[in-house]
């Protein structure tokens, strides 16, 4: 009986002390204030309806060799992609793009596109760009990671929803160049 009480009393010691060490301790490990800032993820934000929201983002330029009526042609260009916590997804396609800072159309330019898809309510609503603009603003090679901006007014493909407008950037997000030569 006696060695029950002092397990009693050593036990409630011991948790006193662990819950006052642990005070200061956040309880849990939530993105409630966007990602980690671990020094590789840069940072690719929009705007999207007045809603901020942070994406984990990569960016590949593609410079590869492809046929078409049988002359080889280059095809260059940048594919950037964002993917939010909650399923939120943004991609930029410029294609034909060179490997250089610039400003593109996407109302212009039919390979040029700002997508947009969104899960309400189990449905997924893809958007697609009508009008706006992507600049690249700067391509660091050796580091691999680039900068830049983009807006547009995108609209839905099954018209289910009315217009989103979408305001960004991406800062030194990484990326890589892919490139494949269809001849070997």
């Amino acid at each position: 009986m006696r060695l029950s009480k002092y397990h009693f009393v050593i036990t409630l010691v011991l948790s006193f002390f662990l819950l006052n060490s642990c005070e200061n301790e956040p309880l849990d490990v939530g993105l409630d204030e966007g990602f980690p800032d671990n020094g590789m993820l840069g940072t690719f934000t929009a705007t999207i309806d007045g809603e901020r929201v942070q994406f984990i983002g990569s960016g590949v330029y593609t410079n590869n060799e492809t046929f078409f009526d049988e002359e080889s042609e280059l095809v260059r260009g940048w594919n950037i992609s964002g993917m939010s916590l909650d399923g939120k997804a943004i991609w930029i396609s410029l294609f034909p793009a060179e490997f250089e800072t610039g400003e593109y159309d996407v109302e212009d330019e039919f390979f040029y596109n700002i997508s947009y898809t969104v899960n309400i309510g189990g449905d997924t609503i893809s958007y697609d760009s009508v009008s706006g603009v992507v600049n690249i603003t700067d391509i660091n090679e050796e580091a691999e990671v680039m900068s830049g901006t983009f807006n547009a007014v995108l609209e839905d493909f099954d018209e289910i929803e009315e217009e989103v407008y979408i305001e960004g950037m991406f800062e030194d997000l990484e990326f890589r160049i892919s490139e494949i030569d269809f001849e070997e």
